[in-house]
């Protein structure tokens, strides 16, 4: 007979706790549709930020939430492959990753930017995060977020960080720009 791991108390976790896998399935996935498999492809694909400590391996929730939206913005960037942005005077920040970089940059077409970079890097490019904005606000959060990366700069637009961090910045850099 299997026993269920013990659940940590609710109130007790934020989206930054350390969880081992099998408790952070359970708790993000109560019904069962992600396993500690399904986390463990993601880490091994680098959807899924995860730390290993004491031999074991960790993940959060506030990881596994990013996970799902990067899958989600994944999916509509399929569905729409000709996004008409200029035209409707919007444009997309976004975040994308290599084996080890970030990128912060903003795009018309975020489908068309991601294959752009796949056609001119020798590393997987992936679209993690994209966020659209008024054309008018575009510059002025890229600008704000990469002076705020500014300590882990690479090279132009590439970052030494987590993605989850740079999606965060644009995330908060967005919400204090006044309307």
């Amino acid at each position: 007979m299997t026993r269920s791991p013990r659940l940590p108390d609710p109130s007790l976790i934020n989206d930054d706790t350390p969880l081992q896998l099998h408790i952070a399935a359970q708790l993000a996935y109560p019904d069962g549709t992600m396993s500690v498999s399904g986390l463990r492809k993601g880490i091994a694909n680098r959807t899924l930020t995860a730390w290993k400590m004491a031999g074991r391996l960790y993940t959060s929730l506030g990881a596994i939430k990013a996970m799902s939206e990067a899958a989600a913005l994944q999916q509509r960037l399929a569905e729409e492959k000709k996004i008409k942005a200029r035209d409707r005077g919007r444009r997309s920040v976004y975040v994308m990753e290599t084996e080890r970089y970030v990128k912060v940059g903003i795009a018309f077409d975020v489908a068309k930017r991601l294959a752009d970079l796949k056609g001119a890097s020798p590393f997987e490019v992936r679209c993690v995060f994209a966020l659209e904005v008024a054309a008018k606000d575009a510059r002025d959060i890229e600008r704000a977020v990469h002076v705020r990366l500014s300590h882990c700069r690479r090279q132009g637009e590439w970052f030494d960080c987590f993605p989850s961090e740079a999606i965060a910045l644009v995330k908060r850099v967005a919400q204090e720009i006044p309307r």
